[in-house]
């Protein structure tokens, strides 16, 4: 089996760097492989000139469909504020001068009735 040294190591008595190029044994070659020390040269496959990425496309433009309408300020503070973990919750209600104790969920009630 053919494989490319990833680090320094000794095989059959010499010293291999990286990038060497050796065939050796199967067994030997899955012991280096399980401790990250070669990879198999199959693998290691040089990209052909002849062989281009894809070009990108050029089409920009969105769809009807995917275009949406701008919520109400208020929507989207209310919204936000279900997804806001506790403290943060508290430190709002603590601005507003809303009462800071309780459950999140007493909490985002207050701030919708209060806020």
């Amino acid at each position: 089996m053919e494989v490319t040294f990833k680090k320094r190591r000794y095989y059959k008595g010499k010293l291999r760097e990286i990038g060497d190029v050796v065939n050796m044994d199967r067994k030997h070659a899955r012991a280096f492989i399980r401790v990250n020390a070669v990879i198999p040269t199959v693998l290691i496959s040089p990209i052909k000139e002849t062989q281009q990425p894809p070009e990108p496309q050029t089409d920009h433009s969105v769809p009807q469909t995917m275009t949406r309408s701008t919520p109400n300020k208020d929507d989207q503070e209310q919204e936000g504020i279900e997804n806001l973990p506790y403290r943060e919750i508290q430190e709002l209600c603590k601005k507003k001068d809303i009462p800071a104790n309780g459950s999140r969920d007493e909490l985002i009630q207050r701030l919708k009735e209060g806020g």
